[in-house]
């Protein structure tokens, strides 16, 4: 197995990691969330595919990550979530995790790549997953603030978010 081939099926496991953790919060918040990233993966592996396939293939950049700025827009009242949140802080660093293998990954392919189209491929994958890498950074860090704010208010300085 090549490194194509590899990189091939390491997004077709992004995608069903995602696409499992969409079911596994149906009609949350995170759904379309994880959908998104499932989508998202499976949209990289074709890319590959087509590359390895020597097909013309495009590397264009899916802005509509920034359609999830606003993810915890509309939640409905603490009451239900509370109990959620451990599971999904943990389901975030799980996710950075596995960003983070992937960014790297990557970015070890790209040295190895003979050629500049492939190093091109392997850098337009590592700035997608580093797209997704921040974004679950971002949201630990808003999940994670309020339990570990020890500082009172009225002294000190604070990062802004």
């Amino acid at each position: 197995m090549n490194s194509l081939q590899y990189a091939i099926s390491m997004e077709y496991d992004g995608e069903k990691y995602y696409a499992k953790q969409a079911e596994l919060h149906k009609g949350t918040s995170l759904e379309p969330l994880f959908t998104h990233l499932a989508n998202d993966e499976r949209r990289h592996a074709h890319i590959i595919e087509d590359k390895f396939g020597g097909l013309p293939y495009e590397l264009s950049a899916d802005s509509r990550i920034t359609e999830f700025k606003n993810v915890f827009d509309g939640i409905p009242d603490y009451e239900n979530e509370i109990q959620k949140m451990p599971k999904q802080l943990e389901l975030y660093q799980e996710a950075l995790l596995r960003e983070k293998e992937s960014i790297d990954l990557y970015k070890k392919m790209g040295a190895e790549a003979i050629n500049d189209k492939d190093k091109q491929l392997f850098a337009f994958l590592v700035g997608q997953e580093t797209l997704h890498y921040n974004f679950f950074e971002s949201l630990i860090s808003l999940v994670s603030r309020p339990e570990d704010w020890v500082e009172s208010a009225e002294f000190g300085l604070r990062k802004e978010y």
